[in-house]
């Protein structure tokens, strides 16, 4: 798994095991929501994270959020990865 990979996977389990986008963009340091984003897309792949999509309420005009949810496998992998809680990623 890649570094930055890594670094998402905790941040998520540092969250509580779902958190948003914009939520996980506030634990990382020196990165993008694209780089979160594709992160995210790898982790689905390989089972470890799911995603959830939200109704808006009225203070977003109906938009959608998305939340991103640990799997037993991601939950397992977080649990076992012997870095940091949140790692600082340089670009």
């Amino acid at each position: 798994m890649k570094t930055f990979d890594r670094a998402v996977l905790r941040a998520v389990y540092a969250l509580g095991g779902r958190a948003s986008t914009l939520e996980i963009l506030g634990l990382l340091e020196h990165t993008s929501i694209a780089r979160i984003y594709m992160a995210i897309d790898h982790l689905e792949t390989v089972n470890m994270v799911q995603l959830e999509t939200e109704v808006g309420g009225p203070e977003r005009g109906g938009i959608p959020r998305l939340f991103v949810r640990l799997t037993g496998h991601g939950l397992h992998a977080a649990r076992n990865l012997s870095n940091p809680l949140v790692q600082k990623v340089d670009p």
